[in-house]
């Protein structure tokens, strides 16, 4: 989900900044097309999941949970699509006063405080609802300021946002002495030890570039600098190129979604019997030593005709392949 949903706004960050620096005319429902992409996904899965829980009856407590936690995440998205029309049709000439235009995530955060209350006491992550909570503040200076009704400058608007910021620095720091500590510690593996300083490392990067976003920003906004758009929004783009990469690797969402309760790819093997028994293979790379070598009873010949094809290629590797056929 994550893969998904953060490639898209990297999508939607560059086609907003080549827009506004009208490198493209594109109308900017065109431009906003990478979030409505989002949001189809997020109806069609939300539907067919709420499908299969209907039609499987008796279902375990874990089951329940997860499917609840669908259920808000869906009602988050919903309201966030209906701030993202309403922002679009003011962007394409529309007059809708932005106070309307911010109604749905005024609305949203304090719902998204019970949420985050649910979400600790059923054990569950929930992390747009938080940002959704923290942030109920920077919206209402953000409406007021857009409708006129406070001229402050854009550095002092985005205040909400250097609080956050800075408190995400203080978690960084703090994250970061944790992996030194774990990298010097002698009772964990290499890949943990890996793992804690791979992630460290890319929250430090994507916090630094959100901050210099931030600047950037306000200071286009006040007018300190003529930086382009494309310019600003950068450190932005590469935020989000940096949870995309770390999203590799995690462990899937919520299984309700799609209602899919077992790994997509199984899924596909025990569909597919012949990509099971063909497709489950087993490759071992090594190079073939001197004593295999001496052992090896093919005809001269056709070793001699061997080595001179390796030759032309460079070093020999042997890949030895193994099917694990399935009972």
């Amino acid at each position: 989900s994550k893969l998904a949903v953060f490639s898209l706004l990297f999508l939607f960050s560059l086609l907003l900044s080549f827009r506004l620096d009208e490198t493209i005319e594109w109308s900017y429902w065109v431009v906003f097309f990478p979030l409505w992409l989002w949001k189809t996904l997020a109806i069609v899965g939300a539907m067919t999941g709420i499908a299969v829980w209907c039609k499987q009856p008796n279902h375990s407590a874990e089951d329940r949970v997860l499917f609840k936690s669908m259920l808000i995440s869906f009602f988050f998205i919903m309201d966030l699509f209906a701030f993202e029309l309403m922002l679009c049709a003011n962007l394409s000439g529309a007059e809708i006063p932005f106070r309307i235009v911010f109604i749905p995530l005024f609305l949203i955060s304090p719902l998204g405080i019970l949420a985050c209350i649910w979400a600790f006491r059923n054990e569950r992550s929930i992390e747009f609802e938080t940002l959704v909570v923290i942030n109920i503040l920077q919206y209402i200076f953000l409406a007021l300021q857009l409708d006129g009704i406070i001229d402050w400058h854009w550095v002092h608007v985005f205040i909400p946002l250097w609080i956050v910021l800075g408190m995400f620095g203080l978690v960084i720091i703090y994250y970061i002495i944790w992996s030194i500590i774990y990298l010097r510690s002698g009772s964990m593996g290499d890949e943990q030890r890996k793992y804690y300083v791979y992630s460290s490392m890319l929250a430090t990067v994507a916090w630094a570039s959100l901050l210099a976003f931030q600047i950037l920003l306000s200071g286009r906004l006040d007018k300190r600098n003529k930086f382009y758009f494309s310019a600003v929004l950068a450190p932005l783009n590469i935020t989000l190129l940096t949870i995309v990469f770390s999203s590799f690797g995690q462990k899937g969402g919520n299984p309700w979604w799609f209602g899919l309760k077992e790994n997509p790819w199984e899924i596909l093997l025990n569909k597919c019997p012949c990509l099971q028994e063909y497709g489950n293979v087993k490759f071992t790379l090594g190079w073939r030593t001197s004593r295999e070598e001496q052992s090896d009873d093919r005809p001269q010949r056709q070793k001699k005709q061997q080595k001179e094809n390796l030759s032309s290629i460079g070093k020999c590797v042997v890949a030895e392949v193994k099917l694990d056929m399935p009972d």
